[in-house]
């Protein structure tokens, strides 16, 4: 059985690093006018722009791109940083023969995977910016591979 899926948040991310660098982009010109400009509520203003901005900084340094590959023998999840586009760094990379179960809560999947000593492990991971179809599709996959293995 021929079982190859690829799925992946790049289009979320795509979307919210738009948003975040055009707010920060707003949130700069605001500072910059509070600092050159005089009105009553300048410091109020340059601070709420300062919070804004750390939380940009915060938000932009948390995000994640997540691709889930299944092919006849792998399962692997990719995590890297959209910034770091050249290196990445692999999650989780096992045999789908080792796939004991699974679990989709929400965007959080929990797998659970069982070792040569037959020790279980259980791996979660969010998948953060999958649409509910991606979800459905990789429970579907999953169910299959666990199925016919």
């Amino acid at each position: 059985m021929q079982n190859i899926l690829k799925l992946n948040n790049k289009r979320y991310v795509r979307l919210f690093l738009f948003f975040v660098l055009l707010l920060s982009g707003f949130d700069l010109l605001m500072i910059f006018g509070c600092l050159t400009l005089s009105f009553d509520y300048n410091t109020f203003l340059l601070l709420a722009g300062i919070v804004f901005l750390l939380i940009f900084s915060v938000a932009l340094s948390a995000i994640r791109t997540i691709e889930f590959e299944t092919s006849a023998a792998i399962i692997s999840i990719k995590c890297y940083h959209p910034f770091r586009k050249f290196w990445q760094g692999t999650l989780i990379e096992f045999p789908v023969t080792a796939l004991h179960g699974f679990s989709i809560k929400g965007s959080k999947l929990r797998l659970i995977q069982k070792k040569d000593d037959d020790k279980l492990i259980n791996i979660s991971v969010r998948m953060q910016g999958m649409t509910h179809r991606q979800l459905r599709q990789l429970n579907n996959n999953l169910k299959k591979i666990i199925e016919y293995s």
